[in-house]
């Protein structure tokens, strides 16, 4: 009985380490890296200073797309971020934003003003 038990614990720890599962507690993370503030969905991007705006699920009107979520820089707008709020009539851009992702504001039949900053050098 002695044996088995060893033998079972010696099994178990050459899995551990071969596998590399750590014996702690691992890191959780959002779905996707979407999280979440206010009316905007978000995803923080790779350099972990800036954030890419992924949706929004606000009632419209006029709307200020903010400079920083979170004390960091708004610099994109994702693919269909938008897509469909037809409530959205104004819509203002803050200069931090350079990147426009295709298909942003598809389907916002209500939107006839947009601000886009200069500081914008690629839209798709």
């Amino acid at each position: 009985m002695k044996k088995a038990k060893k033998l079972l614990a010696g099994l178990l720890a050459l899995l551990l380490t071969v596998t590399g599962v750590p014996l702690y507690g691992m890191k959780v993370q959002a779905v996707n890296g979407v999280l979440t503030e206010g009316d905007y969905r978000y995803e923080v991007n790779t350099n972990g200073n800036s954030v890419k705006i992924t949706g929004y699920n606000g009632n419209g009107g006029d709307v200020t797309i903010p400079a920083e979520i979170k004390g960091k820089s708004v610099t994109s707008i994702g693919y269909a971020a938008f897509m469909d709020c037809s409530g959205l009539t104004n819509l203002s851009i803050p200069d931090t934003v350079t990147y426009i992702d295709d298909s942003a504001f598809e389907g916002c039949s209500g939107l006839t003003s947009l601000s886009i900053p200069d500081g914008v050098t690629s839209i798709g």
